[in-house]
């Protein structure tokens, strides 16, 4: 397979900016879950606290970070809020896309999606049209869900979009590929937008309320602003603003592959696909070594370690290292530049190789 790597580092600026003039879903930022985490000390979970003390001193010093959170065994070890951060709901970005994995995997879960091989204009049959390139009919789930659509990377998405089109979902399907459907990488935000449809139309629910119903409730979190396109329709690809705490108990259902507190939300098959590389390398990316991507999660390694990853803009990131039973949760301001949100999250991976990792092999010394 092709991999195609340009600016897909900096996840979705292109693609959110077409949406400018979309409606905002506000809902209330008081929660209205509660899910309560279990704490406990590093040393009770076998981490060294003074080398933990040390990572949050480090996430300060960086100025960017806003929230850092470690969690080990099911256990809320390290909870840290900076730069006047309450523990208040923030955007996430990219890692939008990881949650609206989740859901197509529920999707299938509760039987509104057969098959990750059907075919996306099956589900927009009104879109296929003569003027459409043609390729676009060969395009299935699985390809969506792994950004080999052949869709254009977020870079140079503008170039392709025409926004005269009265539906964003049109639009999109009538976008030009740029390789046949499975065979190149490109990071494409606009095209993970398409699965919020795909689950309207397969549940005749919009998607904030089929995430409601069969994630948030289960898992005692809550959603809070999810921009909408003209039809109402939750953009797929960016977006949500949720609470670090509540990022984190998305992904501990992804650590305890797919069941939480005794109940199966997930399929476990559907857990181990979407964190397996699906793609090939895609080479480093600073202490991210063995780049891969499953579908719509990033895998790789960490000082050896096996790890994958929800990755948004500037830094709203979950790292998971199944091996160890560690996930860590990072939320950051947003820089003033693209080139800028790129370096936080390389320097993101650098706190969690130099000053998170040593904790768990120093154990509770």
């Amino acid at each position: 397979m092709k991999r195609f790597l340009t600016t897909w580092m900096v996840p979705g600026v292109i693609a959110l900016a077409l949406f400018l003039t979309c409606r905002v879903d506000k809902f209330p930022l008081k929660p209205t879950h509660t899910y309560e985490w279990p704490t406990g000390t590093p040393e009770s979970q076998q981490l060294n606290a003074g080398v933990i003390d040390g990572a949050m001193e480090r996430a300060h010093e960086l100025g960017f970070v806003s929230s850092l959170l470690l969690v080990r065994g099911g256990i809320l070890v390290a909870e840290t809020y900076y730069q006047g951060f309450l523990e208040d709901a923030c955007p996430i970005h990219s890692t939008t896309k990881s949650l609206v994995s989740s859901l197509i995997g529920l999707a299938m879960a509760h039987g509104f999606i057969d098959s990750l091989e059907q075919r996306v204009l099956d589900f927009f049959r009104e879109f296929d049209t003569a003027n459409m390139d043609t390729r676009v009919r060969n395009i299935t789930l699985r390809h969506l869900l792994m950004m080999t659509s052949g869709f254009p990377s977020d870079d140079v998405v503008g170039d392709y979009f025409d926004a005269s089109y009265e539906s964003t979902m049109e639009a999109i399907l009538h976008m030009q590929l740029l390789s046949e459907p499975g065979e190149t990488f490109r990071y494409c935000t606009l095209a993970v937008h398409l699965l919020s449809g795909v689950i309207y139309k397969a549940s005749g629910l919009y998607t904030k309320d089929f995430a409601d119903r069969y994630l948030c409730q289960p898992l005692e979190i809550d959603l809070y602003t999810w921009p909408l396109d003209e039809h109402g329709h939750h953009f797929g690809g960016t977006g949500i603003w949720i609470t670090p705490r509540d990022l984190a108990r998305f992904g501990q259902l992804y650590m305890n592959m797919g069941t939480i507190d005794g109940q199966q939300i997930l399929p476990s098959d559907w857990i181990e696909a979407s964190v397996t590389d699906a793609v090939g390398s895609l080479g480093s990316w600073g202490e991210l070594k063995n780049l891969g991507y499953g579908y719509l999660w990033w895998t790789g390694t960490i000082r050896d370690q096996i790890v994958y990853m929800a990755i948004g803009y500037a830094g709203q990131n979950i790292f998971a290292f199944p091996e160890l039973d560690l996930m860590v949760v990072t939320t950051t301001i947003n820089p003033a530049s693209d080139s800028e949100a790129g370096r936080q999250i390389v320097q993101l991976f650098e706190l969690i190789a130099d000053h998170v990792l040593p904790a768990v092999e120093d154990g509770g010394e």
